[in-house]
């Protein structure tokens, strides 16, 4: 059991600015995590952006539809057409969520749509910086200076947030 509290927060690790993390796959939208990603390494290649979660074709209900199917076969595709296979890095679903977060710098939440994002939630618990898709609801549960429209401006968001000092003092 992590305790949290003052005092127990847990520490990110060094290297926690430059990484991303995504919680979840299904009905998130992961291929805009992806493109954020990409944008990213048009100044800085050492950007990587970590998924967790079961792999869409281990979920049967997401892998029984044909639309599904085609969008992971054109996501993982994407990923090695760009060039992202090394930026990329998927772990499985687990209980080790507080563990994982201590490395993960942002927390993205590209969905479309949510009911209460618990992965945002975890993430600024364990002082990961959120970058929020305005998804309908967004602005009532998490602040509006995380959110974001468009990839530029996920991009703007994470640049902002990654200098040393803008870094420690928001997470």
């Amino acid at each position: 059991q992590m305790a949290f509290g003052p005092g127990t927060d847990p520490e990110p690790e060094p290297a926690a600015a430059g990484d991303l993390g995504c919680h979840g796959r299904a009905g998130k939208a992961p291929h805009l995590a992806v493109e954020i990603l990409q944008e990213l390494h048009k100044t800085d290649k050492r950007y990587k952006l970590f998924i967790k979660g079961r792999r869409p074709e281990e979920v049967d209900w997401l892998w029984k539809r044909p639309e599904e199917q085609e969008y992971y076969n054109r996501f993982y595709a994407s990923i090695q057409s760009y060039g992202s296979q090394d930026h990329v890095v998927e772990e499985a679903q687990g209980s080790d969520v507080p563990e994982w977060f201590r490395h993960i710098g942002f927390v993205i939440s590209p969905s479309e749509f949510e009911s209460f994002h618990m992965a945002i939630a975890e993430g600024m618990a364990s002082r990961a910086i959120p970058i929020i898709r305005n998804w309908k609801g967004s602005e009532a549960l998490f602040p509006t200076r995380y959110s974001f429209s468009n990839v530029q401006e996920a991009v703007a968001l994470i640049l902002k947030y990654t200098a040393e000092d803008q870094f420690v003092a928001e997470g």
